[in-house]
């Protein structure tokens, strides 16, 4: 129990400094955009003045990603070095073959077309696809490079840091490991916020996390989640209708059951070393 209740900590304090790092940046973003945009604002009218702070907000949210990201980065890393500690080992960013890793990555983006042929059966009008639409533009508007950066490089860096490399191994060392991969995709996928993007964040989570488990190393639910991620920015423009929703269900999910061999194999060559060292410290 003790154990269990040791690993159960330190994850929680890993995901804190994640939480609070963007809450801080939330709140200075708020703050730096009262203090710019105030005199455009409607101060007449709280509600009106309120959703223009908020769309302001919106507009800025890849960054305000990217300063809590790296301002999450930076933390750790300043945490461990004042600790004397490795940084990348303790969060198991352990070496592996380039080559080892192309599953991952194809795996990557076999499985966004897989969700977003599901998510495309999802009728527009449908409160659910609402919130969820409303949720993704803002991550996709703006300037494309930037945006393109924070969403397809640093946040699964950010993010695979986090909830693999730190939230993660530290369960797994107080608990089975299936629970652990349980609890640290459904606390990504609730981190994510709305329920359509809960929903399937917390399956890429556990995916994510079995990527972790059998390659051995972080690197492998990085490739993964940047080729996911980065799926989004191709300039696809296929109609979409029933049946091309069907297509993308079904072929990917043939590339997904035709990598599991693969994957197999090039686990076979990962290194057989712990995640993390042995009894990792906060």
């Amino acid at each position: 129990m003790n154990k269990t209740l040791l690993g159960i900590g330190k994850a929680l304090c890993y995901f804190l400094v994640f939480f609070i790092s963007q809450s801080v940046a939330s709140a200075a973003a708020v703050f730096l955009l009262f203090v710019l945009k105030f005199p455009s604002f409607d101060t007449g009218n709280t509600f009106t003045f309120f959703i223009e702070l908020l769309n302001e907000m919106s507009a800025h949210t890849t960054l305000i990603l990217l300063i809590s990201g790296l301002l999450t980065l930076a933390v750790y890393v300043i945490f461990f070095a004042v600790r004397k500690k490795n940084f990348f080992a303790k969060c198991g960013y352990n070496k592996i073959n380039v080559l080892s890793l192309i599953p991952a990555a194809v795996a990557g983006v076999a499985f966004n077309f897989f969700v977003s042929g599901l998510i495309s059966l999802i009728p527009e009008n449908s409160p659910l696809m609402s919130d969820y639409l409303s949720s993704s533009a803002p991550l996709l508007s703006g300037n494309p490079l930037l945006s393109f950066f924070v969403i397809a490089l640093l946040t699964p860096v950010v993010e695979e840091t986090v909830f693999r490399g730190l939230v993660y191994t530290r369960l797994s060392r107080g608990m089975p490991t299936a629970l652990a991969l349980i609890l640290q995709g459904a606390l990504f996928g609730i981190m994510h916020g709305s329920p359509l993007w809960a929903a399937y964040g917390f399956v890429l989570g556990v995916i994510l996390g079995l990527f972790f488990l059998y390659f051995r190393t972080l690197l492998a639910p990085i490739v993964f989640h940047v080729f996911f991620n980065a799926v989004n920015f191709l300039p696809l423009n296929i109609e979409v209708t029933a049946k091309t929703s069907l297509i993308f269900i079904l072929s990917s999910a043939a590339v997904i059951v035709l990598l599991i061999p693969l994957t197999l194999k090039f686990c076979k060559k990962s290194p057989a070393s712990e995640l993390v060292p042995d009894n990792p410290s906060l």
